[in-house]
């Protein structure tokens, strides 16, 4: 007989092997998925590059779908799909959890903050991405396909980036008021309305400290007292706007001109993104655009009104005294470009962040690009008519020789003509302008020697051609001019050789060799520097010596022989004649020191020379030397004679008040006045007149303390005699 258990253990045993090959197909295509969900909720995991395995995982779910036999229902699948993103949440709160938001703020790392929390939002966002993706596929392939709605799937996971989008918005914010710790309002009111701010930037960090007290994390969306936690911040932060948009306002006003309200913007640059002070921006930003449409209109008019002086070079054209011409004109319109293209810039910034463009702006957008249109094309027409006009004519003044004589002097003149400077000095500016130059002006600029900037400094010390040329041969033709103008008619025999020497020199530079003889230049140079160089350093010595000679002359012309202090008192004549006496000795050791310089000067002058002291030429120098040694000691016994008669001149003596000189006794003897000491000597005795005698010889004495020049022996005597 049949057990009354066949029948329902048959169908369990049927019903276990259904299971069995449905659990063996499901473990088989699952099995596919095992790798990319390891790598899913590894601890190791990179979050950041998380979003590259999601392509992977939801295209293997995809074939699944397909061919699986038993894993292809809705709710199989929205199981698989909840617990992935289970796992995409589990691990974004490893990557930025609630306390290391709050760590990195406190940190002053918001800014790193934000972006980790930027890239939780964005992976969160791309596994959704990639699942309506692959929905789509499922769907164009027929069937059923993943017919799910989405708030059954992705409820965590929609709640877990809301929650991203919160902390960010906290994130932002406090990145937004951090600026206010650094602003800093000018105008009559920006003392007080910077302390306003202070304040605020203050209740802000209480605001954020109050929300950071919390003892959750953030990140967890199973937290609800979080909605209320952040909306108490919210609500702080939404007054603080009101009261910062008030002061944005009163600070606006406060200010005049625009560079300073431009300013005051870029201070609360980011704030500004927030609604309720950006609002406050939509009021102030038509009284912007209307000061600076004025703004452009006073350079529009100021162009056309200097643009004639700016052409023409008058004195009071605007532009710098240092510039050339066209560098000049270049410069004063960029000048005027810059000025009215760096509000243009903030203009369009805050005009974009606004909600709707204002027609202002429309106008003044129009205004501006007809003003700029004009100093570009104002730009352009003076630098084609500089390279038409200048370049071709600098390149053909290369054909000038390197020297010329002036006609009516005899004088030498380096011939580098002025365009080559002028295009020289263009180039140079036009090069720190960043403007294109022609090559062959390039390449005349690169010879010249100039910087453009200090990085050219290298560049330069390969390059300084022409401006090292011609600082050399200024220098050679200061050296020849001062040659032919400093000699004297009695110095010019002795250097006649070698001033035709010089000449024979330089003629090559005044025939033959030109600017772009750049191959004979250099050793032109060499040659006529060493031959000039001589010349002039003989020059210089007889020169120098000559006076050194005239110092030491007139050194001997300071002061008198003679020497009476001033206001001094009447004194014995024996003892102011001894005092004289020792004077005198002083005074003649020292012209003896003087008169040996002399013949040693005249020597040295003689050694340069390299001439025989027989020469003629060389004895008419001789002469020439030994008058103005004559000149010498007339000039110094004429300083003495003339302090001697200012001494004994009754008018002078009672003009300036003064002392007499000697005490003179008078005495009666036998009904006989007598004087002690005498004027006269009537026995050979010391007497007045003897004494000034004597002096009248020591001036005179003085003049053999120097042997003569011409013959080494012998003095001066008789020819001082004869100016006497």
């Amino acid at each position: 007989n049949r057990s009354t258990y066949t029948t329902p253990f048959s169908r369990l045993q049927k019903e276990v092997e259904e299971a069995r090959e449905e659990a063996n197909d499901n473990v088989r295509f699952l099995s596919t998925l095992t790798k990319r969900i390891d790598m899913l909720t590894s601890d190791s995991a990179d979050f950041e590059h998380l979003d590259k395995i999601f392509d992977g995982i939801l295209h293997t779910i995809l074939l699944i779908w397909r061919y699986s036999k038993y894993y292809n229902t809705p709710t199989r699948l929205a199981v698989l799909i909840r617990e992935i993103c289970n796992s995409v949440i589990s691990q974004a709160m490893k990557y930025i959890s609630g306390p290391e938001v709050f760590n990195m703020i406190a940190s002053e790392e918001a800014q790193e903050c934000y972006e980790k929390l930027d890239r939780t939002l964005q992976v969160c966002n791309a596994f959704k991405d990639t699942y309506v993706l692959y929905r789509d596929v499922a769907a164009a392939q027929g069937g059923d396909g993943w017919k799910m709605k989405n708030d059954a799937l992705f409820v965590r996971l929609d709640a877990f980036r809301e929650r991203c989008r919160d902390a960010l918005d906290f994130t932002r914010t406090v990145i937004q008021f951090s600026k206010l710790e650094r602003i800093d309002i000018g105008g009559t009111k920006g003392r007080s309305l910077s302390q306003c701010v202070v304040a605020m930037h203050e209740e802000f960090n209480k605001a954020v400290e109050e929300f950071k007290s919390v003892t959750y994390d953030i990140m967890d969306v199973g937290e609800k007292q979080f909605d209320h936690d952040y909306f108490k911040f919210r609500a702080a932060v939404k007054g603080l706007d009101r009261r910062l948009g008030s002061l944005l306002g009163s600070a606006f006003d406060d200010l005049d001109t625009m560079q300073l309200r431009l300013k005051l913007f870029d201070n609360f640059e980011g704030l500004i993104e927030r609604p309720i002070i950006q609002a406050e921006l939509e009021k102030k930003h038509k009284t912007l655009l209307r000061q600076y449409q004025q703004d452009l209109t006073k350079v529009e008019t100021s162009f056309i009104e200097n643009r004639d002086k700016v052409d023409q070079c008058f004195d009071d054209a605007p532009i710098y005294s240092n510039l050339p011409p066209v560098a000049g004109a270049i410069y004063w319109a960029r000048s005027a470009r810059k000025r009215i293209a760096e509000p243009m810039s903030k203009m369009v910034f805050y005009n974009h962040t606004l909600r709707e463009t204002p027609e202002e702006f429309r106008e003044v957008d129009k205004q501006y690009n007809t003003l700029l249109k004009m100093l570009e094309g104002y730009e352009q027409h003076r630098y084609a008519g500089w390279e038409s006009t200048s370049v071709d004519v600098a390149k053909e003044k290369l054909k000038m020789r390197l020297l010329r004589r002036q006609e009516k002097t005899g004088l030498l003149k380096v011939n580098f003509d002025p365009a080559l400077v002028r295009l020289i000095r263009e180039v140079r500016f036009f090069l720190v302008f960043d403007i294109e130059v022609p090559p062959s002006a390039q390449e005349m600029f690169n010879k010249s020697g100039m910087r453009a900037s200090q990085h050219d400094k290298e560049k330069d010390k390969e390059a300084a051609t022409y401006r090292q040329w011609v600082a050399q041969l200024d220098h050679i033709v200061q050296m020849y001019n001062s040659v032919l103008t400093e000699l004297l008619p009695v110095e010019e025999p002795l250097l006649e050789d070698r001033i035709t020497k010089m000449d024979v020199a330089l003629s090559p530079g005044l025939t033959d060799l030109k600017w772009r003889s750049e191959d004979r230049i250099p050793e032109f140079i060499e040659n006529t520097m060493k031959v000039v160089s001589d010349v002039s350093g003989v020059v210089d010595i007889m020169k120098q010596n000559l006076r050194n000679i005239s110092t030491i002359l007139s050194q001997w012309c300071k002061e008198p022989i003679i020497e009476r202090k001033k206001g001094a008192k009447p004194v014995a004549m024996d003892e102011f004649d001894l005092k004289h006496k020792e004077q005198v000795g002083m005074k003649m050791m020292r012209m003896s020191d003087g008169g040996r310089e002399i013949h040693k000067f005249l020597k040295d002058s003689n050694e340069a020379l390299k001439v025989s002291k027989v020469a003629v030429n060389w004895k008419a120098y001789v002469d020439f030397v030994n008058n103005i040694v004559i000149e010498g000691f007339v000039s110094s016994i004429a300083v003495s004679l003339q302090y001697l008669c200012e001494i004994l001149d009754p008018l002078i003596i009672a003009k300036h008040e003064m002392l007499p000189l000697f005490d003179v006794k008078l005495e009666l003897s036998n009904q006989e006045i007598i004087f002690d000491p005498p004027f006269l000597s009537l026995n050979g005795g010391p007497s007045l007149r003897m004494t000034v005698d004597g002096w009248l010889k020591d001036f005179f004495a003085t003049v053999t303390c120097m042997q003569r020049l011409d013959v080494n022996a012998g003095d001066y005597l008789n020819e001082i005699r004869e100016h006497f």
